[in-house]
């Protein structure tokens, strides 16, 4: 195969995971969604393990896959190695390695053509905790503080009932624990729900310090979107 083949051939393969995501770039900007293509122009700051060769080839790779090809993993600027688990018309959910996750979320707004673009780490080891940012790329990618988003929980938002504030384990592990950690996940397809799920005691150490906790926590915390704020729902 020569050079320009394979120059050809990626670019079809670009084009077919353009339309197996719905739409061509500029109509999925338009009207929000193309969870692809804002991964592919939101700013190389923002993304750090990938530039923008490394997002063409993650990409690529994803396409091979789905279309029942041979595929590799894509080493990433840390060394790592990359690829992406899953991707719809809003959702984007990369494995950076074997300890980490990012997420890209095309949250749609009031405004038709001005989404808010939500992003989120999360380190998968014990105890696995998500950091998460949301931007605007209509304001040149501005960061949206994310207290205008969503009204981040404490530690008694996760316990089943308000009584066990006084309980003696949740007493002991608020002084010890301080702030109780929680990974995070965006809703695959275009569901625009968030959920955090509570993981400080999941940690085998914490387990034997606390072991009445886990009877005490909600499963998880769910918020929706109502096209300006996330809005906790359980």
């Amino acid at each position: 195969m020569t050079v320009s083949d394979l120059s050809l051939r990626c670019r079809l393969l670009f084009a077919a995971l353009l339309l197996f995501c719905g739409t061509l770039p500029l109509r999925g900007q338009e009207e929000g969604g193309q969870a692809a293509t804002w991964f592919l122009s939101a700013p190389d700051s923002l993304t750090p393990h990938f530039d923008a060769r490394l997002k063409g080839l993650l990409l690529e790779q994803y396409t091979l896959r789905v279309t029942g090809r041979s595929a590799e993993p894509v080493r990433n600027l840390f060394g790592g190695e990359s690829s992406i688990e899953s991707l719809s018309d809003t959702r984007l959910l990369i494995r950076i390695d074997d300890r980490s996750l990012f997420e890209l979320k095309v949250i749609r707004t009031k405004k038709r053509r001005e989404p808010v673009i939500g992003m989120l780490y999360t380190h998968l080891e014990s105890p696995a905790v998500s950091v998460f940012a949301f931007y605007s790329p209509a304001s040149d990618w501005e960061r949206i503080p994310t207290r205008s988003i969503i009204d981040l929980p404490e530690p008694r938002d996760f316990l089943l009932t308000p009584d066990l504030m006084e309980d003696v384990e949740v007493k002991n592990a608020l002084v010890e624990r301080g702030l109780w950690l929680y990974s995070a996940t965006f809703a695959e397809g275009d569901e625009e729900t968030l959920r955090l799920t509570p993981t400080t005691f999941t940690e085998e150490i914490a387990q034997k310090q606390y072991p009445g906790m886990a009877s005490k926590l909600r499963p998880s915390l769910l918020y929706e979107w109502n096209r300006s704020v996330f809005r906790r729902i359980n």
